[in-house]
Parts: structure tokens; sequence; C-alpha cells
């Protein structure tokens, strides 16, 4: 019952974070942004912490207790592949975080996205999609 649990929480989690990843990335693809579109970029970056979070917990409990040995995963080039995105996807998107908070203290409306944050935003949607083959591939014992 708690393996399901966890699964579910996990993938749950990353369904939200595809989701809240596709929203940033369609809302900073304006030519010009204003206060509004920021607070709902902030919005959606609050909802991928969160699950970033969820997903890692629920994720450190399989690994741990609930799934396939620990060694199953340790011992796997997928399993390194998916937490070496998951720590660079998770670094890059820092950076969104120190734009959104300076872009909301100088309130220079309407204003544009500097092409390094839209090109980290576009990294972690590929991070997210790497992350799910290299689950996929641990889950089935196979690359999907």
């Amino acid at each position: 019952m708690t393996l399901t649990i966890a699964k579910f929480a996990h993938v749950f989690a990353r369904i939200l974070l595809v989701l809240s990843s596709i929203q940033k990335n369609r809302l900073i693809s304006n030519p010009s942004l204003d206060e509004s579109i920021v607070l709902k970029m902030r919005t959606w970056d609050k909802v991928s912490g969160a699950m970033s979070g969820v997903m890692l917990l629920s994720g450190l409990g399989m690994l741990l207790w609930w799934a396939k040995p620990t060694g199953y995963y340790l011992d796997s080039v997928w399993f390194a592949i998916k937490m070496a995105f998951f720590v660079v996807g998770s670094t890059w998107i820092v950076l969104t975080k120190i734009w959104m908070r300076r872009a909301l203290r100088t309130a220079h409306w309407p204003q544009s996205a500097p092409d390094m944050v839209k090109r980290g935003l576009r990294f972690d949607l590929i991070c997210l999609s790497v992350m799910t083959l290299c689950g996929l591939s641990l889950a089935h014992g196979s690359f999907v």
C-alpha cells in the first residue's frame, strides 16, 4: 500500500512538474512581459518547487524502502543520468527565480525576459523529458 501511494505521488508530481514547466515556457514566450505575467510565472514556479520536493521525497522512499533493491538503482546508468538531470535542471531553474525577483523589484513594465532565462526554462523541460525516459527505463528494466 505504501509503495502504491509513493508511486502515485511520484507520477502525480511528475505530471504537475511538466505542466508547470510548459506553462512557464508559454508565459515567458510573450515578447512583452508585465507584472501579471511574472506573478503567474511565480505561482507556477512555486508549484514546480513543491512538486520537485514531493518527487524527491517519494523517489527517495522508493529507493530506500519500498521499491526494487537499492543496488538495482545505484548500479544503473539510467538512474545516474536521471539524478544528474534532476540536479542540473533544478540548479539551472534558480536563474529564473533570481530574474523574477529582480523583475518584480524594478517594476519597469513592459520588459522582456533575458535569453538566458528563456533557455533555462527550455532546458528544464528537456531535463524533465530525459528524466521521464530514464524513469521508464528503470521501471521496466530496459530502455523504452
